[in-house]
């Protein structure tokens, strides 16, 4: 969803993070698994994180726009 959403190809996706578009597809469908460089690689190339490709948070962009520190409440 997030490679349509980027209005990337799974090719363009495939040639960014270094990966043949078979190999890609074969890991996204869950034929194959995905080595800790190779989710990092995707979730730069996807602008997310890993914790977020893994299911781990619902948040896309976990940075928030540029220049915006996230911060911790002292109430």
């Amino acid at each position: 969803m997030l490679i349509w959403r980027s209005g990337k190809t799974q090719n363009d996706i495939a040639d960014r993070i270094g990966m043949e578009s078979s190999a890609l597809g074969k890991k996204l469908r869950g034929k194959n698994g995905w080595a800790l460089q190779e989710l990092i690689d995707l979730a730069s190339a996807l602008n997310t994180s890993v914790a977020y490709l893994v299911g781990e948070t619902e948040e896309i962009d976990p940075v928030g726009p540029a220049g915006i520190e996230p911060t911790t409440s002292t109430v």
